[in-house]
């Protein structure tokens, strides 16, 4: 399946240069719901790029314009959740500047893998980062998104709650001093549980939170303190935790996994259309 030309392509929504967007505008008269991917890539690699043909067109079908965007990747003076944050000026940027893309600002949905699914859940989850009173208008925007379907996110980056749901020897994992900006033996100081606290989306449930839909890839199997640590960021133990919090407050959130599907893609797809339809409605 061929990938369509976005509408417009390389649109600046702040000052850095990684902060572009692509927008594939819906067809039709009225103002159209639109669904914001978040790529992945560990947030050090990867770009708008990587979103796929089938998505645009799957998405494209249920009436929703798409936007994909890029960010600032983390690195020296640049700890997560700076990469979230760039997220969020997206989001604000696009609701603000809605009726250039004929876009209905009050139904956005988001939709990332990886660390674009922890971005989408972390920013369905945080409390509005809304400045009424700046003097930026792009700022002045709301966060808040009507639903988030997202697949093999990490819905926490504190090694504490990976050790005990996952598995695996997290401190052995290469990206945590390059998201942290922070050596290994600062992962268990007072700073590193603030920021851990900040970072993760299960650490923001609260009630009022939209309703949000994870799917993962890999194997249900627990992981061994020998096994490579690279296995532990896709890991479907993530999810379960998550989904309980979200429910303890009354929201709603959907668990799926690979072994759920027996045409795997292709009903992840449909589960997508019929999940994003029913929340952007």
């Amino acid at each position: 399946m061929e990938k369509p030309d976005p509408t417009v392509r390389e649109v600046p929504y702040g000052l850095h240069a990684r902060h572009v967007l692509d927008v594939w505008t819906a067809v039709g008269p009225t103002p159209a719901p639109l669904v914001l991917f978040i790529h992945g890539g560990g947030f050090v690699s990867d770009s708008k790029e990587i979103i796929w043909a089938e998505l645009i067109h799957a998405l494209r079908e249920i009436g929703c314009a798409v936007a994909a965007i890029n960010y600032r990747y983390c690195g020296p003076g640049l700890p997560l959740p700076g990469p979230m944050l760039d997220a969020a000026r997206a989001l604000q940027f696009l609701r603000a500047t809605a009726a250039r893309w004929n876009i209905d600002p009050k139904r956005i949905g988001l939709c990332g893998g990886s660390a674009g699914a922890t971005a989408a859940l972390w920013l369905a989850c945080r409390k509005d980062l809304e400045e009424p009173k700046s003097p930026d208008p792009i700022a002045r925007q709301s966060t808040r998104v009507s639903c988030a379907f997202v697949w093999d996110a990490q819905t926490s980056y504190d090694p504490r709650f990976v050790r005990l749901n996952v598995g695996g020897d997290v401190d052995r994992h290469e990206l945590l001093p390059v998201l942290f900006q922070l050596p290994p033996e600062q992962f268990y100081s007072a700073e590193a549980f603030k920021l851990y606290r900040e970072i993760s989306p299960i650490e923001h449930v609260s009630a009022g939170c939209p309703p949000m839909f994870l799917y993962y890839s890999d194997p249900a199997v627990p992981l061994l303190p020998d096994d490579e640590p690279s296995r532990i960021g896709h890991h479907p133990s993530f999810g379960p935790p998550f989904r309980r919090q979200v429910e303890s407050v009354g929201g709603l959130c959907v668990l799926r996994h690979k072994t759920d599907y027996r045409n795997e893609h292709e009903t992840m797809i449909q589960d997508m259309k019929a999940f994003l339809q029913q929340n952007l409605r």
